[in-house]
């Protein structure tokens, strides 16, 4: 065996890397070609159509989401200033969902079993009968559904404490919708 693997998984072409010098040199050299992520039905649904920055593919958006990323979040200033905040963004999250009188408890380990595993149809991604018959298509949907009113909560809540000036710690939240409010989006 040699240090580069193709695996054939379904419809779904996979291409291993085993050695890190041969890893480093493809990466460099081939960057665009390997870019990109196959955009398997389950996690099209609970990323927005892919318009995440993990798995948007790549070109303009991606590139545009990457900036905002770096000048925005990235920034050194504000990775020093969200230090403190790092620890805490488990805790309140789980807080913001408890206060919620809407809230519908969610069990976050369908996101990550959704994001880190594959099912059949991912595997065969242009048989989309296969969702329907195992009843994929609902259950990314109501997962998809379940994180948009987490979400919600999270956004509307910073947004009064815009709205309001109420002081604290500024997030990540609070700085991607500032960036929003001043019209970069």
């Amino acid at each position: 065996m040699g240090p580069i693997l193709h695996l054939q998984l379904g419809e779904i072409s996979a291409v291993v890397i085993l050695a890190p010098r041969v890893a480093k040199e493809l990466l460099t050299a081939h960057d665009l070609a390997f870019s990109s992520r196959p955009r398997l039905p389950s996690l099209g649904t609970i990323t927005y159509n892919y318009q995440n920055i993990a798995l948007a593919p790549y070109g303009d958006y991606w590139k545009q989401m990457r900036k905002i990323c770096f000048s925005e979040l990235l920034s050194s200033k504000n990775v020093r200033s969200f230090s403190t905040l790092r620890d805490e963004v488990a805790v309140n999250l789980v807080e913001s969902i408890r206060l919620h009188p809407s809230s519908i408890p969610i069990d976050l380990t369908q996101l990550g079993a959704s994001a880190g595993g594959f099912d059949v149809a991912d595997l065969f991604p242009s048989l989309k009968l296969l969702e329907d018959v195992a009843g994929l298509k609902t259950k990314y949907l109501t997962l998809h559904h379940k994180m948009d009113q987490v979400l919600n909560v999270i956004i509307d809540q910073h947004m009064e404490k815009l709205r309001f000036g109420q002081p604290g710690e500024e997030d990540p939240v609070d700085v991607l919708l500032k960036f929003k409010q001043k019209g970069n989006h």
